[in-house]
This record gives C-alpha cells, sequence and structure tokens, in this order.
C-alpha cells in the first residue's frame, strides 16, 4: 500500500483528531482571511483613489505648524517670504511637467457688472458714488499653454490666447468667461475700463464697510483699458462639501480676468506704492517693492504623475523655508488616508500574528498527534518503508485536512473582514473628521480650480473587501506555506525515530 492511500485511511481512522487539526486550522486561517482581504481592498482602492487624483500640487502655509506654534508661545512665527527665486528652483526639480506663477491684483470699476450665478450672493446697495459694482480680479499667466488650459480647469470658447509677446510684456489684453461677456454686452476686440483705485483709509475705523468707497475716498486712480482677444469657459465641476462656497469658488472665476503677468504685477506695484505714500510709517508695508513682488506670487505645479506627489514633496521642502509646505490633491483627503493606513497598519498586526500563533499552534498539535502514532511508524520502518514515505504520509494528511480547512476559512473569513473592516473604517474616519479643521486645504487648490475629485463618501463607496483572484493566490499561498513550516518539527521527530526502541 502506498503512502497516499495509507494518508487517506488515517484520515478517516482518526476522524476525530482530524477533525480537531480542521477547526484549528479554520479558526486561524478565518483571520488570515480576513487581514488578507482587507489588505487587498486598501491597495486596490488607494490606487483607484490616487489615480482619480490629479497631478497638481501649490505651495502655501504650514497652517498646522502655525497655529501649534501660536497655541504655545501665544503668537505667530516669523517665517520667510516664498520668493519667486525659490519657486523656480522647485519648478527645475525632475518631476515638473509644467509650472504657473502669476500675479494678483484686484480693481474697483465702475462700469463693469460682477456676475454672480446667484443673485441671494450679490452685495446688496449701489454705493452713492458709483464705483463699486464688485472687485474684478486680474490673474496673471506667465505662458501660451497655462496650467488651467492645459488640465481642463477652462478652455477657449471664442478668440485666442495670449501670444509669446503680450505675455511677457505689458500688454493690456483681457481673457474674460462668457458669463461676464454677455452680461456686460461685450464681444471679440471690445475694449473695457478698469480703475485701479486706492483709497484714503486714515481716520475711518471700518474701512470695508462697502459704503466708505466713495469719490470722497480716493486718495489715488489710473485707469487702464483693456482688449477682449478671448473668451473662456469654465469646465470644472466645484464640490467642497459646501454649496455657498461652491458658488463663491465659481463666482470668483467667472469673474477673473486674466492678463498677462506683467500687466498684473505693474497693478499690483501701484497699489503698493502708493500705500507707501499713504501709510509712511506702516510696519506691514514692504520696503522694496520689486522684492515685495515676486513673493507674492500663486503657485502651481503640474507633475508628470501623481505617483511622484510624495518624491516631489520630499525635494521641495527641503528647498522651502519653514513654515511652508507642498499641498496636493491628497491633501484634502487627509482624513482618508489617515484612516485608510491606520486600517492597513491594524490588517498587517493581525496577520503577522495570525501566521506566528499558526505556526506555534499547529506545530505544537501535529507534533502531539505524531507522537502518539508513533508505533505505527516503528511499524512501517521495520518493514523497511523509507523515512520519506512516512514524511510524505503526514505531508497529505496535514494538506488534505489544510486544504478543505483553508477553503472554507477563504469564505467565512472574508465575509467577517467586509464587515467588521467597513464598519471599523467608517468609525475612525467619522471621529477624525469630527475634530479635523482641514477646510483651508481642500480650499487651497480648489479656489485655483483645480477641485478635489475624491472625496470620503466615494471612498467608502469604493472600499469593496470581496475576494479576488490576487488575494485568493496570496491567501492559499500564505496559508499552505504557513502550514510546512508548522510540520518542520515533526517531521524532524520522525526523522529521530528508531523503530528498534519502539518496537521493545
Amino acid at each position: 500500500m502506498d503512502f497516499v492511500n495509507r494518508a487517506i485511511i488515517s484520515i478517516v481512522k482518526n476522524i476525530g483528531k482530524a477533525t480537531l487539526l480542521l477547526l484549528a486550522i479554520f479558526a486561524l486561517g478565518c483571520v488570515m482571511a480576513g487581514a488578507i482581504s482587507v489588505q487587498g481592498a486598501i491597495q486596490d482602492v488607494n490606487a483607484s483613489m490616487r489615480s482619480q487624483l490629479l497631478p497638481i500640487v501649490t505651495i502655501d502655509f504650514d497652517q498646522d505648524a502655525l497655529q501649534e506654534y501660536h497655541s504655545s508661545t501665544g503668537r505667530f512665527p516669523e517665517y520667510d517670504s516664498l520668493d519667486l527665486d525659490i519657486l523656480l528652483e522647485i519648478a527645475d526639480l525632475p518631476y515638473v511637467r509644467n509650472h504657473d506663477f502669476s500675479f494678483g491684483s484686484d480693481f474697483l470699476v465702475s462700469d463693469l457688472e460682477r456676475y454672480y450665478a446667484n443673485e441671494k450672493d450679490r452685495i446688496p446697495g449701489t454705493l452713492s458714488g458709483g464705483l463699486d459694482r464688485g472687485n474684478l480680479t486680474l490673474t496673471g499667466v506667465q505662458s501660451v499653454n497655462p496650467i488651467i488650459l492645459e488640465e481642463k480647469v477652462i478652455e477657449i470658447s471664442s478668440g485666442r490666447m495670449f501670444t509669446e509677446d503680450e505675455v511677457s510684456s505689458l500688454s493690456y489684453v483681457a481673457l474674460i468667461s462668457e458669463e461676464f461677456a454677455t452680461l456686460n454686452n461685450l464681444q471679440i476686440g471690445s475694449t473695457f475700463p478698469l480703475r485701479n483705485v486706492v483709497w484714503d483709509t486714515r481716520g475711518h475705523p471700518a474701512p470695508e464697510d462697502y459704503f466708505f468707497h466713495d469719490e470722497e475716498n480716493v486718495y489715488v486712480q489710473r485707469s487702464y483699458s483693456f482688449e477682449v482677444v478671448g473668451f473662456f469657459r469654465f469646465l470644472t465641476e466645484i464640490d467642497t462639501g459646501n454649496e455657498w462656497e461652491d458658488r463663491w469658488v465659481k463666482d470668483t472665476f467667472l469673474n477673473s480676468i486674466y492678463v498677462p503677468n506683467p500687466v498684473a504685477a505693474a497693478a499690483w506695484m501701484y497699489q503698493t506704492e502708493h500705500k507707501k505714500y499713504l501709510f509712511p510709517d506702516a510696519t506691514w508695508l514692504p520696503e522694496n517693492l520689486e522684492i515685495a513682488a515676486s513673493e507674492n506670487v500663486g503657485n502651481i505645479f503640474a507633475l508628470d504623475s501623481s505617483c511622484y506627489v510624495e518624491n516631489f514633496r520630499v525635494a521641495a521642502e527641503e528647498i522651502l523655508p519653514d513654515y511652508w509646505v507642498v499641498i496636493d490633491s491628497n491633501d484634502a483627503l487627509a482624513d482618508v488616508v489617515t484612516s485608510i493606513g491606520f486600517l492597513a497598519d491594524i490588517a498587517n498586526v493581525v496577520l503577522w500574528l495570525a501566521v506566528g500563533a499558526s505556526i506555534l499552534i499547529l506545530g505544537l498539535l501535529i507534533t502531539l498527534v505524531t507522537h502518539e502514532r508513533k508505533r505505527e511508524f516503528g511499524i512501517y520502518l521495520s518493514m523497511g518503508e523509507k523515512r520519506s514515505k512516512i514524511i510524505f504520509q503526514m505531508l497529505v494528511e496535514v494538506l488534505a485536512v489544510s486544504v478543505i480547512a483553508l477553503t472554507s476559512a477563504l469564505l467565512v473569513g472574508n465575509i467577517f473582514a467586509v464587515n467588521i473592516s467597513e464598519v471599523m473604517l467608517q468609525n475612525d474616519l467619522a471621529a477624525r473628521q469630527a475634530v479635523s479643521d482641514q477646510w483651508w486645504i481642500s480650499a487651497s487648490l480648489d479656489t485655483l480650480g483645480f477641485a478635489t475629485s475624491v472625496y470620503p463618501e466615494q471612498f467608502l463607496t469604493g472600499y469593496n473587501a470581496s475576494l479576488n483572484a490576487t488575494m485568493i493566490v496570496i491567501f492559499y499561498a500564505v496559508g499552505i506555506a504557513t502550514i510546512f513550516v508548522a510540520t518542520i518539527v515533526p517531521m524532524l521527530y520522525i526523522m529521530r525515530l528508531n523503530p528498534r526502541k519502539i518496537m521493545l
């Protein structure tokens, strides 16, 4: 009789011990199956989440570090400004595909209406001087292929983009939204005025009051005439979770007037220069306007892939001064990233504990069974049976029981993993969001038009710990390898058996 048939007969004959072994492997296998299912689900949803995020980053204040410093000292720290030279050095990093540096400046105008998607958001009242129909923002453009066009935040719906000569000079050309153009009856080739107004706020305790903006309070002003060379259409769906904020972000874009960077920078310097004359002793105004201008630049970096975000972060933050950090779309999902990391750590610890416990428990159990059967093995050896065949018989017995136990454990363990891990993830995420103060992170990119396309609710919907082919292969590989290791000690016991001593 060969060792395979002997193994089958032995299982049937010792059904009680085989059942005990099956239950032990089943229980431990359930734990391993659950841990592997959770790890596989986390890897899948993490890859899916990252693939939906734009490879767009910006550099901004480290609000957490600033608040922490303020909480411990009662004041905000002194920190170096982020000047254009630093941004250019970061733009040279190998992960960067494209970059935009943009100057910005606000104008108060009298002849143009500000567009509101919802009239409820319109600032009430028409001021006596007729100056305030709403602030319009000049947004500087540094290239003929800005990232907002490249990443489909906006598209040119009519007319053209600026030329190379225009973006590098004081060319008073403008790109405006379709909505703003329709409201103000502007066409391609139309010209419109903007007034750059510096207000005399001396002696006025509340200059932010809109009724302050009257002719009598103008300190100095300059008028510009811009030619409309193109209309843009806003393509991004804003969804910050706050309806009012969504409208505010969208309205800000639709009322933005894109102009060459030198024009926006000159407008900003005009404002700042005259404020220095107005407030000669003000410590909050810069001494050197050119340096100050280079420090008031918005920045966007487009990377080759979202996979390079962390590499870029490490490299950029070695260059950045203190209290400046890289912000990307993942930061808007900080709670989600932390929660899945927490769950992944738990699953990893559980898996290794299950493997260790399996080796220990199964090793002791198989050793005990082998010791009880030493007379049987002694008879086989005295009859001339090779030790290797006895070892293979034990392996067949253990593996036959193990396959049944592992298959059952795979199904049952996965069911428990799906339910328990989803509840743990929801509870942990809810707890983190309850104490989180991350609104500034999502707004930082949303207001640039690069709205986060993945949110916690979408992540939880996409989380799926169900079985797939990869998980099944990994589970059986880990399970069988664990059982092989657990049978090493019993095999060594068989190798040392002396049939003469056993038979005496």
